[in-house]
This record gives C-alpha cells, structure tokens and sequence, in this order.
C-alpha cells in the first residue's frame, strides 16, 4: 500500500513539475514575443518621425530667417552669400531633427539583434535617402 501511494505523490511531483516548467516556458515564449512586438512598433513610430523629418528637410519651401546662421566668408557678394545660405538650409534643418535620427539609427541594433541581421535595410535605405539632400547641399555650399 505504501509503495502506491509512493508512486502516487512522485507521480503528482513529476505532473507539477512538468505544469511549472511549461508554464514558465510559455510565459517566457509570450514575454519575448510581447517585446518584440513592443520593439516593432518602436521602430516603426520612430520611421514615420524619420519620413517626416525627411520631408521637412527637403522641403523646397524656406523662410527668410533660414540659413542665416552660416559663417560667412570674408570675399562673399551678396548674391554668393544668398545662394550659400539657401544651401545651408538643408543643414539648419537637418540639425533640428538630428535626435529624431539619432534614435532611429540607435534602434537599428536593438532590431537586428532581435529580428536578425537581414533587417538592417530599412535602416540603411532610410541612410541613403537622408544622404542625398545633404550631399547635395555640401555641393552646393
């Protein structure tokens, strides 16, 4: 009879044991997924910041005020002066969305890491076409 109930409790241990262990794991399973997902809206918020940042610094549109703030070289006309300082828009505005790019940029680590090496196009491509306005724009000043 002892032998039974024996059998019996190390039958529960073993079946509690094993409820733990798959609890534990699905938990796990559903917190990294959790953070994934809390991750991929992250990035993908932090795109449309970036799409609007790049929008506003093409933007063919200034204000009078804009590209004012460049050093301006001792033999300057008038006129080389105003074509420098439109070109300097480009960074004028670039430097007031930098955080937005910054933080962008820092969750492309973060992403890989979690979604594999092959995700690091969209950060890549997003590099390339912020590049464009400001190459063009250094050419230009």
């Amino acid at each position: 009879m002892e032998d039974i109930v024996f059998i019996g409790e190390s039958i529960a241990i073993i079946g509690a044991c094993w409820a733990i262990i798959s609890g534990v794991g699905a938990w796990k399973r559903e917190f990294i997924g959790k953070r994934k997902i809390e991750l991929a809206e992250e990035v993908l918020a932090s795109f449309f910041e970036v799409k609007d940042a790049i929008a506003t610094i093409r933007n063919p549109f200034s204000s009078s005020n804009e590209g004012k703030s460049r050093q301006r070289g001792d033999h300057e006309t008038k006129e080389d002066a105003e074509l420098l300082d439109r070109g300097y828009i480009v960074f004028e505005r670039y430097e007031a969305q930098k955080e937005i790019f910054v933080h962008f940029y820092t969750l492309k680590y973060r992403f890989m890491a979690s979604f594999g090496h092959d995700q690091k196009e969209i950060f890549e491509e997003c590099n390339r076409i912020l590049r464009k306005p400001l190459k063009v724009a250094t050419h230009s000043t």
